[in-house]
């Protein structure tokens, strides 16, 4: 599946920092390797989504629970999307996806990440997490990739705890 190899090239990339290039520690915890991991799947589910490519997406999702070590809530939630009837289904799956992602990862030092919000998402969460900036939106896919705004980690993090 091409979207997985260009999400782990996108999250490889971000996550395999130089010594020179990594910032000073804070108090923030670090992501392991099992959230990186489904960050990298997250980001093929993203892209299929966008894509408007429900056959990918639902692979990619199972791919997703099916990371070795990924906290339980992630995995059902991805499961419920990989088991979504339609792209509309898989797209609602998406935002608990998501919304679990942001909790998850909002105050972690790496990989750098970027935040978004789609405003026409009117049910459940809209946002979403992507490794690079340039708005790529799931819920929109191919009719209005580019709706949305970036948004702060921590303004993703206080809607995902509504």
């Amino acid at each position: 599946m091409r979207h997985a190899l260009c999400a782990l090239l996108l999250f490889g990339a971000l996550a395999c920092e130089t010594p020179a290039q990594a910032e000073a520690p804070s108090a923030s915890a670090t992501l392991g390797v099992a959230d990186q991991a489904g960050l990298t799947a997250y980001e093929s589910v993203r892209v299929a989504l966008l894509a408007d490519a429900p056959t990918d997406a639902a692979l990619a999702a199972r791919g997703l629970a099916a990371v070795p070590g990924l906290d339980p809530a992630l995995v059902a939630a991805a499961g419920a999307l990989a088991s979504a009837p339609d792209l509309a289904g898989q797209r609602r799956a998406f935002g608990e996806l998501s919304r679990l992602f942001v909790l998850r990862v909002a105050t972690a030092e790496s990989p750098k990440l970027y935040y978004f919000d789609c405003p026409m998402v009117t049910e459940g969460f809209g946002g979403w997490i992507q490794p690079a900036r340039g708005i790529g939106n799931p819920y929109m896919g191919a009719s209005m990739p580019r709706c949305g705004s970036e948004i702060g980690a921590r303004a993703a993090l206080k809607d995902a705890q509504r």
